[in-house]
């Protein structure tokens, strides 16, 4: 091989070496999908509804048990139970789980995306941001 053919050789080759960086670096919407946190936020209920409706349910049910002084009995203890229960019913039925997808663009920047759906994406995969939807790349 002569001179001339080991140049153009180094030149073919480094234009392809920079034509492939650029290409690399040419897709400011891509990056690969780092990971997916899943979390749980509670809501904004107070309790008090599922309180007062447990409340009124269980000192209607404690009202049914024994005679007397014991039906009183029976009856404010299914109504405080009955509270204590309604209240962490209703706060357990307002939580939302939440999902945070953390994607590393092409750039070196990190996006985070959070959604209440799932994401069809798991770490590693390659993705690319088209009219603010993720889709596979």
């Amino acid at each position: 091989m002569s001179i001339t053919n080991t140049i153009n050789s180094i030149a073919i080759g480094l234009a392809l070496g920079c034509s492939a960086a650029f290409a690399w670096s040419a897709c400011p919407q891509c990056g690969v999908v780092q990971g997916v946190n899943i979390t749980e936020t509670k809501g904004d209920s107070s309790g008090v509804t599922g309180a007062v409706a447990g409340g009124l349910l269980g000192g209607v049910l404690g009202n049914q048990v024994g005679k007397g002084g014991t039906r009183d009995l029976a009856t404010v203890a299914g109504a405080v139970g009955g509270a204590y229960l309604g209240n962490r019913v209703e706060k357990k039925m307002d939580v939302k789980t939440v999902y945070e997808m953390s994607v590393k663009m092409e750039d070196g920047s990190i996006r985070k995306v959070v959604s209440e759906k799932a994401p069809v994406f798991r770490a590693g995969d390659n993705v690319k941001l088209v009219n603010d939807q993720w889709q596979p790349n």
